[in-house]
């Protein structure tokens, strides 16, 4: 990484945080749900959004449609399709209490149980694999039937769409999405046929001396997760060889803080657009051309509820609506159109300068990377990653073994797996 993207441990502590957490109440036991098994995670847990969707009353004549929230951050874009919509009403309902701590599973256990109850029209998750699971088990509308017109030609990236698909159909999607690959500098930018490769050039190149062991597995996880754990696949189909490789090459960081505020040669654990020397470097996985797809929210259309309403909804959200702060400037649209006012986009300076998002060669750079996206990383946003991470740091620590800690990941992946079955 170059200077200005390195992040600190305590900023990537902040950043595991708002990943391993959702916001809402008291947590009913998952149990409970007959939908799916997703384990509650012991996951690190932070404080929920302290404002809660506004109470509304639907205007006489509209349909109402029961959207499942887990936090604030669409309320504008809600209150605005209300405003616009002359027969459906979007009407929050909220799997979350402001202000309380809980944990990812808690809240996927939560959307589990609205489901079950029919409680809810649409559904949303920021973890893709509660979605691919509804999907597995019938639970979510193919949209393919209930917004067609969304899959005509130029209307969104048929390769997200592609990649969003279960048993050939696609049930749920995402307004936005941001791309994962490792980066190298320019001039040692070379092909790799595998992780392992990868791994062995990567520790003999530079200095390990530009991250933490923790930081580097959560990134490489984030970027490559599924390369060693997916749900589709199951946990027999785990090389628990090459991830004890991982955990070897990441625990020979050391970090010099001094180095990582230099424009030494490093590895970059994330897609690099240019600009800082640094090109993407895709490592090819058992499924995929080595990009990746992390999505920041994943929409689905409950089977039996109001359907046409949902749809309708969802279509404002992927070509219309505002995507919130987080979403809107930071992630790439789905939507074509949307893509290229996002990759065009500037601002103009008080002194009347004209600043672009990105500059000619990092748009090309992005035109090149997006259509080689061509599967969802399940461990993108993922309780999975989490216990790995967390048992990864006893071993990191010196207060186990290698072998230990493999085992230990081996025995709670291997469960959490079990009961997505």
């Amino acid at each position: 990484m170059k200077k200005g993207t390195i992040l600190s441990f305590a900023a990537l502590l902040a950043l595991l945080l708002l990943s391993g957490c959702q916001e809402g109440a008291e947590a009913p036991d998952s149990s409970a749900s007959p939908v799916v098994s997703v384990p509650v995670s012991s996951a690190p847990m932070e404080t929920a959004d302290a404002s809660a969707p506004p109470a509304s009353v639907p205007p006489e004549g509209r349909q109402v449609i029961r959207f499942g929230v887990q936090s604030s951050e669409y309320s504008e874009t809600i209150a605005a399709f209300n405003a616009e919509n002359d027969t459906y009403y979007i009407e929050p309902v909220p799997l979350y209490t402001p202000g309380e701590m809980i944990s990812v599973g808690e809240g996927i256990a939560r959307l589990n149980l609205a489901i079950a109850n029919g409680e809810l029209d649409l559904a949303v998750s920021r973890d893709y694999t509660p979605m691919w699971n509804y999907a597995k088990k019938g639970l979510l509308v193919p949209l393919e039937e209930a917004a067609p017109d969304l899959f005509a030609e130029g209307v969104l990236m048929p390769n997200v769409v592609e990649a969003m698909k279960v048993d050939g159909h696609c049930c749920f999607l995402a307004p936005s999405f941001n791309l994962h690959c490792f980066s190298l500098p320019e001039e040692d930018a070379r092909e790799f046929s595998n992780m392992d490769e990868f791994l062995d050039f990567a520790a003999h190149a530079y200095p390990m001396k530009y991250n933490e062991p923790f930081v580097s597995l959560f990134y490489i996880l984030k970027a490559y997760g599924d390369y060693w754990v997916d749900p589709e696949e199951g946990p027999e189909a785990i090389d628990w060889d090459s991830f004890a490789r991982l955990l070897e090459f990441c625990s020979a960081f050391e970090p010099d803080y001094d180095l990582m505020l230099t424009d030494a040669p490093q590895v970059e654990f994330g897609v690099s657009y240019g600009g800082n020397g640094n090109v993407p470097v895709p490592i090819p996985g058992r499924k995929s051309s080595g990009v990746s797809l992390d999505c920041y929210t994943y929409f689905g259309i409950i089977r039996g509820g109001n359907e046409a309403g949902a749809a309708e909804f969802l279509r404002y959200m992927l070509l219309e609506g505002d995507l919130g702060p987080v979403e809107g400037n930071n992630c790439i649209p789905t939507s074509q159109a949307r893509f290229e006012t996002w990759l065009k986009a500037s601002e103009t300076r008080p002194d009347g300068a004209v600043l672009f998002r990105f500059d000619e060669e990092q748009k090309a750079t992005i035109r090149t990377l997006v259509p080689k996206a061509d599967h969802v990383n399940h461990l993108g946003y993922d309780l999975y990653r989490n216990v790995m991470c967390e048992e990864a740091r006893a071993y990191f620590e010196g207060d186990c073994t290698l072998d230990q800690a493999v085992e230990r990941i081996r025995s709670r992946v291997t469960l959490y797996l079990s009961e997505l079955g």
